[in-house]
């Protein structure tokens, strides 16, 4: 069961009490809800009375959701649920256990009327009409389909399908605000993130850890990706554990989610790989960087351009791994070699070069060795993901085998 937190009134202690409960991150409702969804399968749409066909349109359309809410899950210590049961009576959220904290800020009154203050300073005129009945029409049947039920009131200047976006941007400069106040990141669904984006200047403040993570897994990603529903997504988050666990033989979304909480709590390196990722963003959070830390991923892109070579035909590169190496040999006095020391003669053994000889190895044996023996810890894990990523030709499918046969 999720840990109960009402941070305090004071919203100068905010910063102190996210940090003592491990929480550093506000995730969009929407990240969430899609989450919850898919753990739930498709009998928990069901009985939560939902058409199932429509929910897993909806996940399908917002996977970039579902895959950060996986990112999120095995890089952070803790995952805030602000409100969450509010708006959604029935959930799938007990199975986190105390990863997730339940917050019930008293300050959403305060900062709801700010955000409408500032929401009213947006010209949403500057989106054409006709797209903003088609965003409006598109997301009334995403939320309707997922049974999303928190609609702050925008204000009366938004009427007709303005509402709905009026809505949409409300909820995100509110849940902002939370994460301004609180010194959190702030991760958004698309949909708001590209509605705020067109329309404002968001505070850069906290935006700013996703936007270093986007620059440092952007190329990484760009070897990877091979499926086309991966690189359309907005956020450049690390390789996703998702096809890893599909691979493993998941069964449902709750196994898949069992396994995901076993690898993140009792693997080593996993373990080691949030807190690699921790000391990353800790150094982001402080507007800084960690080379160190960072030339983990640029050493593992190397290591994916090299097996992968851009515009290469995978089936035309090479089986076997081939390097020069230089041999030596050591020949003795008995080879007709004296030195002479002082006044007496030694025998010596001598050095010969015999010049540069090619070794060749299978591929196979090159890759074993890179990926057992050079690339520990949360390196491995951040190549096995890769990996996996790369030999995901179509996640939709798998993540939909296995929802459907819940």
């Amino acid at each position: 069961m999720a840990t109960q937190m009402c941070p305090s009134p004071d919203q100068n202690k905010w910063a102190d009490e996210f940090a003592s409960a491990g929480l550093d991150v506000i995730p969009d409702p929407m990240v969430m809800r899609i989450a919850d969804l898919f753990i739930g399968g498709r009998s928990f749409a069901r009985e939560a009375k939902l058409d199932p066909d429509k929910v897993w349109d909806a996940i399908q359309q917002n996977l970039d959701a579902l895959i950060v809410f996986f990112h999120l899950l095995m890089t952070r210590d803790r995952i805030p649920l602000i409100d969450y049961e509010y708006t959604f009576n029935t959930t799938n959220f007990g199975a986190l256990g105390d990863i997730a904290v339940a917050l019930h800020p008293s300050i959403y009154p305060d900062l709801k009327e700010r955000a409408k203050q500032k929401l009213a300073s947006l010209d949403i005129a500057k989106i054409s009409l006709a797209r903003r009945d088609e965003l409006a029409a598109a997301r009334s049947d995403e939320l309707a389909a997922v049974g999303y039920d928190w609609f702050p009131e925008p204000g009366g200047q938004f009427a007709g399908s303005d509402k709905v976006l009026g809505t949409l941007l409300l909820g995100a400069l509110i849940f902002g605000g939370y994460a301004q106040i609180s010194g959190s990141d702030h991760v958004l669904q698309a949909t708001r993130g590209k509605l705020l984006l067109e329309l404002t200047q968001p505070d850069d403040a906290p935006l700013w850890v996703g936007h270093q993570e986007a620059k440092l897994f952007s190329r990484l990603n760009e070897v990877v990706i091979r499926d086309p529903r991966l690189s359309s997504r907005e956020m450049q988050v690390p390789p996703t554990i998702l096809p890893v666990l599909i691979q493993q033989g998941v069964t449902s979304p709750r196994h898949l989610l069992e396994k995901a909480l076993d690898l993140r709590d009792k693997d080593a390196d996993f373990i080691a790989y949030r807190h690699w990722y921790g000391e990353l963003r800790e150094a982001w959070a402080r507007g800084t960087h960690r080379e160190d830390r960072e030339k983990d991923v640029v050493d593992t892109t190397k290591e994916l351009v090299r097996r992968y070579p851009p515009g290469k035909d995978p089936l035309e590169t090479r089986p076997m791994w081939s390097r020069e190496i230089g041999i030596k040999a050591t020949v003795g006095a008995e080879a007709g070699f004296d030195v002479g020391i002082a006044h007496n003669q030694l025998k010596a053994d001598v050095e010969a070069d015999l010049g540069q000889v090619t070794v060749s190895f299978p591929n196979w044996v090159r890759n074993w060795f890179v990926e057992s023996i050079r690339f520990r810890s949360h390196r491995k894990i951040l190549l096995q993901m890769a990996l996996a990523q790369h030999n995901s030709d179509y996640l939709v499918l798998g993540l939909r085998k296995i929802w459907n046969a819940s």
